[in-house]
Order: C-alpha cells, then structure tokens, then sequence
C-alpha cells in the first residue's frame, strides 16, 4: 500500500513557489504544483496498522499529514520511483526502523515522489520537465496519470 506524506497546506506554500520557479526556470510553465513524499510499504499489514506507521513515523505531526490515495482532481499526478535495479537507501532505512518497531510482517518498502500538476499541456511536458529538474531518467521511473 502507497502512504503518501505531504505538507500541510500553511507550510507547503514556499515549496510549491520554489518548485515553480525551477519548473520556470527550465522553460515550463505550470499554473500549479505540489510535491509529496510517497512510501510503498509491502507486507501482509492491516490499513489501520499502515495508518499507524505513518502516524508514528514517516510524518511530522506539526508540519505534514498523511493519506492513501490522491485526493486532487483536474490535474496531472506523476509518480517519480527508483527504478527496481537502484538500491533505495531510504526504504531500506524505513524498513530497518519498521521491524525495530515490531512490525515483522513489513517485507519492503520503496519511496519515491508524487508531483501534481495542473496547467500542462499533456503528459509529454510533464516528463520533460521532470526529467530536466527532478529525476534523473538513468535511474528513475516515472509514472503520469490524469486525475
């Protein structure tokens, strides 16, 4: 299951202004955009138990809150990964944490990004202007969906 963590809408205005400006700067111009952090967490793991590792661990309580699933619409959604062949030492930190936790029934987890964007022309554009600023294609993936 996917646990996406984002900034609270007080906080996250700055990033975004930041992330549009370099979009700008690379010759995109995006009406909006927001970034997320997103952890793919696999195991045999209850929603609520899911729910209670991002509670408890992969979000700030001051700062961010959490979700599974996307809740924007009208917009594009790109899914930024590490490709299967990268060692994401992230995850593997995550995961660590997890079984110090006692979550035993976590057997991987891989993070990567959510970037949601409105105002673009297609899908094209979005990956261009991802692969210029965000990812780099070598050895990431990147997965764009309309909402």
């Amino acid at each position: 299951m996917i646990i996406e963590i984002l900034l609270k809408r007080k906080y996250s205005r700055l990033e975004e202004k930041k992330l549009l400006s370099d979009f700008s700067e690379a010759g995109y111009k995006f009406k909006d955009a927001r970034i997320t952090r997103l952890y793919d967490i696999q195991g045999d793991l209850t929603r609520k138990e899911l729910l209670n590792i991002a509670e408890s661990l992969l979000a700030d309580r001051v700062t961010e809150t959490f979700r599974s699933g996307a809740k924007e619409r009208n917009c594009y959604k790109a899914e930024i990964w590490f490709k299967p062949s990268v060692t994401d030492v992230v995850g593997e930190s995550v995961l660590e944490a997890l079984r110090d936790m006692g979550f035993e029934k976590v057997t991987g987890v891989r993070c990567g990004k959510a970037l949601y964007v409105k105002g673009a022309r297609g899908p094209k554009m979005i990956l261009e202007a991802i692969e210029e600023t965000l990812a780099n294609p070598l050895i990431n993936y990147c997965k764009i969906s309309k909402l």
